[in-house]
């Protein structure tokens, strides 16, 4: 996956510790030798099986990659790659470079398979020599067989942020106070997501309005330390604040821009905001792809520590003019730049007039934890039929459902889970499905 694990370190000041050799017994004993080179190779191969799935006999499979790398000290020679098994003819080395590796280099080999007959093909595995002392040879499972059709098999491991911070953008305008008080008593889904999760949090609340009087906070920001996060979000959220404009984009940049923001903001912490209306965003400075790059650079160009969640009318018009009904009887409208904000930097849209807003929380609440629930599938499925799809998470199938399951979702090519089947941190996803491969010259 495409996120990174962030530990954070509790420095704190001490004086030094001075050590004084006893008298007339010398200096303290070096370290007992243990006849090793302090300075040693360590390789490290991935992944540790390569799963080419399925294809048809005579039908080569796209080429598949190994990384070698040498997390030691001291240099890694890669003496000898070569296939093993009863089955390893199935397989070809394309790209198989035998080198020196100095600490913390890398390199990448390449693997196809070809079939010759309708068959399991997992009697193989990919042999990797160095000089490593603890693990002169590393080895790498092949999974793949012959097969009538063709299905791919793609593996996905789910990662996790250790801190994040975490902006609500509300709009506080009249027509908004169902919706306030519908979040505010759906917010102990989200809190209890980071509890579960042990992230290091940070919660603040503004309103919509880049307004210098409503940019800044409602209250103190939320962390771990708070007594209650959740009676105090309701507090800082329902709070009644003259701050009608609806843009986010703006009051955000205001909000996280001032002096308590930059306080709020950390720089090992991934970034979310969550912006609720049910206005379109109004924001005259910024575009989407203004906005959505302004987030990025926050975080030192790196997109995948930030996100922009709406809770927000629909992409577009529908049979309900203006868009969808929401408690105070109005209707909220379409949002296209809310949703534009939300496709560029990875984020969850929830429909503002859904009754429940706690299936969006939960899902805001693991992409603001570098947690994935869309997983980008490498080849596009012949069938959307679910029933020719296997999901599994830790070996265990995952049912298709909308609600508590995954779907397969066209415009982005990717498996999405929802409710409780969301896979939690270090989980391995396995997903075969259909795809038309392509044969021959």
């Amino acid at each position: 996956m495409r996120r990174l694990i962030l530990t954070a370190a509790l420095l704190g000041a001490c004086t030094p510790d001075i050590l004084v050799a006893p008298t007339g017994k010398g200096a303290p004993d070096d370290e007992p030798d243990t006849g090793l080179p302090l300075d040693q190779p360590d390789i490290e191969v991935t992944p540790d099986v390569l799963r080419f799935g399925k294809l048809p006999p005579g039908c080569t499979s796209e080429a598949l990659e190994v990384t070698v790398k040498n997390v030691g000290t001291a240099d890694l020679d890669v003496t000898d790659l070569r296939l093993a098994g009863a089955r390893a003819g199935a397989y070809t080395l394309v790209k198989a470079p035998k080198r020196v590796l100095a600490p913390d280099q890398s390199m990448v080999v390449t693997l196809t398979f070809e079939a010759d007959e309708i068959r399991p093909y997992n009697a193989a595995w990919l042999e990797v020599a160095s000089n490593d002392p603890d693990e002169p040879v590393s080895k790498v499972d092949l999974s793949a067989a012959g097969d009538e059709f063709a299905y791919a098999e793609e593996l996905f491991f789910q990662e996790n942020q250790a801190n994040v911070d975490v902006l609500f953008s509300i709009d506080q305008s009249g027509s908004m106070g169902g919706e306030i008080q519908d979040l505010a008593n759906a917010f102990d889904v989200f809190i209890t997501a980071f509890v579960n999760l042990g992230l290091d949090y940070r919660i603040a609340v503004a309103t919509a309005d880049p307004d210098a009087n409503c940019a800044s906070f409602a209250g103190p920001y939320i962390s771990n330390t708070t007594a209650d996060p959740v009676a105090e979000f309701n507090t800082q959220a329902t709070m009644s604040r003259p701050c009608g404009t609806e843009a986010a984009f703006a009051a955000s940049r205001a909000s996280l821009t001032s002096a308590e923001g930059q306080a709020f903001l950390r720089q090992d912490a991934s970034l979310a905001v969550i912006g609720v209306s049910d206005e379109e965003e109004q924001s005259t400075l910024f575009s989407p792809q203004q906005y959505a790059q302004w987030l990025t650079n926050l975080k030192g160009g790196d997109p995948t520590r930030v996100s922009f969640n709406g809770l927000v009318g629909p992409q577009s018009g529908n049979i309900i003019a203006g868009g969808c009904p929401v408690s105070s009887g109005s209707d909220a409208d379409p949002a296209p730049r809310y949703h534009n904000a939300i496709r560029l930097t990875g984020g969850v849209w929830g429909n503002l007039c859904d009754f429940d807003v706690g299936p969006f929380l939960q899902q805001t609440s693991f992409v603001a934890a570098g947690l994935e629930f869309r997983f980008p599938l490498a080849n596009i499925p012949s069938t959307a039929n679910p029933n020719d799809y296997t999901v599994t998470v830790d070996g265990v199938e995952v049912p298709w459902d909308g609600f508590d399951g995954w779907t397969y979702d066209s415009s982005d090519n990717a498996i999405e889970f929802h409710g409780t089947s969301l896979p939690n941190p270090g989980a391995e996803i396995v997903v075969v499905y259909p795809y038309d491969a392509v044969c021959g010259p």
